[in-house]
């Protein structure tokens, strides 16, 4: 087996408070998600289930990136994780780790 680097396309959160699937249609194995949050961003981006918010969830500041590795042995539901920004129109670059 070996790993894979997917790109997918940025998410724009068009308004705050309105949440976004991290990607749009489901992805088998990922094992690692990489969520970057450009330097044009006005806040930061939350990461979370369905409950995220500009307040909840994993927090990605603007210029930084966050990395989720999947638990030993097991693979991440990306099609399950969400963002939200506080700032209408921030977005957030994705990219994950697929072991094919």
């Amino acid at each position: 087996m070996s790993i894979t680097l997917v790109s997918a396309a940025q998410v724009t959160v068009a308004t705050s408070g309105t949440e976004q699937r991290v990607v749009a249609a489901s992805v088998q194995n990922v094992v690692a998600l990489y969520l970057s949050a450009p330097a044009s961003n006005t806040l930061a981006i939350h990461v979370g289930g369905t409950n995220v918010s500009t307040t909840i969830g994993a927090e990605i500041q603007k210029s930084t990136t966050l990395k989720i590795d999947a638990p030993q042995g097991q693979y991440l539901d990306i099609h399950n994780m969400w963002v939200d920004a506080g700032t209408n129109g921030d977005k957030v670059s994705v990219a994950y780790l697929v072991r094919v």
